[in-house]
């Protein structure tokens, strides 16, 4: 997975997963989305980019804000921030509780955050902000279902994830620390971060999928050490920028036989470790007032322990070390238009070893074993374009990456799961297109100053991701992912407060929920219409009315290596029709 650094810091933990339900939106100022090789200056160093999250400070948000929201299938959120500050100290905090008896059978749900940020100036030129997140979740998880299952009823789930529990339950807690200081063209950053994870979860305990009741434990550190100038070089526009982002990450857990939602007899226990140190440089020069070259590099050294604490005689010790060395460079140029319209192209290389989970299999008696695995590495070339002229605000990618040991989950010939492997030659090529159009403004409201508006969102995906020449799949395209994606808002906002509209979500065409390509996921289009009400003195109230066609659909899949052979049972169904509605109040 890419990954999330709030701030600059990161969230995901050494071995690259990363656990999204413990962000809190409501604390985030702003989020940005670096694709591909962009992600470089964040210390990225997988496929995908990074998302850096600005969180809110006392100096955002309002003193005081509440807010309650209720809706279908036993939905209840509600929750308060403050933002307070005087001339050197600032103090942000958020606490929310939310709710849901979901709307599958065995999906209730039940989570709790809190997030503290404090602030403090330290003259003129720098800061320093210490924050603490905590996440509480209780979850209940049905199964997935075949295809004709989902049809009949989306609502079901299967005997036997009911009677043996299946869930997931975890307290997270993260403090972070950052200092920036800056001067005349330059910027300095250092920042600490820790996460404590204690997760508890009942899973599948059968013949086929021995996983059983897993208690987890996890520590996970991390630093970034950032420069960046601005200053001029040989006369021209330069941005100069240098990282050092070191992360740890020391996790223990045991798996227990799972019969019927009670613990059985211990299958294994192990203790892991991974340990990622990431140097990186990145240079943007100017050599006219429109064109520059991005040139950048990443030295990465990785490390992943694996430590068996029960070792049963019929498997032997799994305890295995692996360690990877590897450089990333980059290369790219970028044309500005004007101050409005940019085109750009990279060229470049990403690197990502495996996660601890992805290097463990199960064996059929339930116990773990060590599988090694390559580390997934590709070159990726990418253009685009991204811009606003008049009424219309557009950003574009185009993107082929040709990728070697991809890790995904396989078979053999014979259907025989191998769990993750490393496939030997992949692609992904694909377009993200985005595009915002000011249909019309001055519809019934004519002030100069303050004009009612009506608006035309649309994002468009297209994902060819596939096989080369693979001895099992061929040409096959890789499986769960939606080929064709759309989705489309037409919002008419006045300026009294009042907004409303339609959108749409599309799933275009079919695709493969198994790498063979003997079973697809259904296309499908999603109708929602949300209407509300912002008063300028802080008063919001709103309703959004979701799936209005009540469509059956999979809103994500499970993927197999070949559905004849492993089975049908990889479906998990989207929400029915449903309505949400609920108020806030700004003080």
């Amino acid at each position: 997975m890419f990954p999330f650094v709030p701030d600059g810091l990161p969230l995901n933990q050494a071995d690259g997963e990363a656990f999204l339900h413990d962000i809190d939106l409501r604390t985030l100022k702003y989020i940005q989305v670096y694709r591909g090789a962009d992600a470089l200056r964040y210390g990225g160093v997988t496929l995908g980019g990074a998302v850096n999250m600005v969180t809110m400070t006392g100096r955002d948000a309002p003193p005081l804000e509440a807010w309650f929201t209720a809706g279908s299938f036993g939905f209840f959120n509600f929750g308060a921030l403050s933002g307070w500050s005087n001339a050197s100290f600032d103090m942000f905090l958020d606490a929310s509780n939310q709710s849901t008896d979901g709307f599958r059978d065995h999906s209730q749900e039940n989570t709790q955050k809190v997030f503290l940020s404090l602030g403090q100036k330290l003259g003129d030129n720098a800061e320093n902000r210490l924050s603490f997140s905590f996440d509480d979740m209780r979850q209940n998880n049905p199964a997935s279902l075949t295809k004709q299952q989902m049809y009949s009823n989306p609502q079901q789930t299967t005997p036997e994830s009911i009677a043996q529990n299946w869930d997931t339950n975890w307290s997270y807690f993260r403090v972070a620390d950052r200092f920036a200081l800056k001067g005349d063209g330059w910027s300095f950053q250092l920042g600490v971060c820790y996460s404590y994870r204690d997760q508890f979860y009942r899973q599948e305990w059968d013949d086929d999928s021995p996983i059983g009741i897993r208690r987890f434990f996890s520590n996970d550190f991390g630093a970034d050490a950032s420069f960046e100038s601005t200053a001029e070089l040989f006369g021209q526009r330069n941005r100069l920028s240098l990282g050092f982002m070191p992360t740890y990450e020391r996790q223990r857990d045991a798996s227990f036989a799972n019969p019927d939602g009670n613990a059985g007899p211990i299958v294994a226990m192990d203790h892991a470790n991974a340990t990622n140190l990431n140097l990186y440089a990145e240079n943007q020069h100017y050599f006219t007032d429109r064109f520059s070259i991005l040139t950048g590099l990443q030295l990465l050294y990785a490390g992943r322990g694996y430590e068996d604490q029960l070792k049963v005689a019929a498997d032997g010790d799994q305890s295995n070390d692996e360690t990877y060395r590897t450089f990333n460079p980059k290369l790219g140029a970028l044309y500005e238009w004007n101050d409005q319209i940019q085109s750009y192209i990279n060229f470049s290389r990403s690197f990502q070893p495996a996660g601890i989970d992805e290097s463990v299999q199960i064996a059929d008696d339930g116990d773990h074993l060590f599988n090694r695995l390559e580390a997934q590495h590709a070159f990726t070339l990418e253009g685009g374009t991204r811009g606003k002229f008049g009424p219309i605000s557009w950003d574009l990618a185009v993107y082929h990456s040709w990728i070697r040991e991809e890790l995904l989950d396989l078979t053999d010939g014979h259907g025989n799961a191998l769990g993750t492997v490393n496939a030997n030659r992949t692609y992904h090529q694909g377009i993200e297109a985005e595009i915002e159009i000011e249909l019309a403004h001055g519809l019934f409201t004519r002030n100069a100053s303050h004009t009612d508006k009506l608006t035309l969102q649309q994002t468009y995906t297209s994902n060819d991701f596939r096989f080369d020449g693979d001895p099992v799949y061929g040409n096959n395209r890789i499986a769960g992912i939606p080929v064709h994606y759309y989705k489309a808002q037409l919002l008419y906002e006045n300026p009294c407060g009042f907004y409303c509209g339609p959108n749409v979500k599309w799933n275009i065409t079919k695709y493969p929920v198994d790498e063979a390509n003997t079973l697809d996921a259904d296309p499908y289009a999603l109708l929602n219409f949300e209407i509300g009400y912002k008063s300028p003195k802080g008063f919001r109230v709103y309703l959004d009315a979701e799936n209005l066609t009540d469509e059956v659909y999979a809103a994500t899949v499970e993927p197999v290596g070949d559905a004849r052979l492993e089975g049908y049972d990889s479906f998990n169904p989207g929400n029915g029709r449903a309505y949400y509605g609920g108020v806030s109040w700004i003080w």
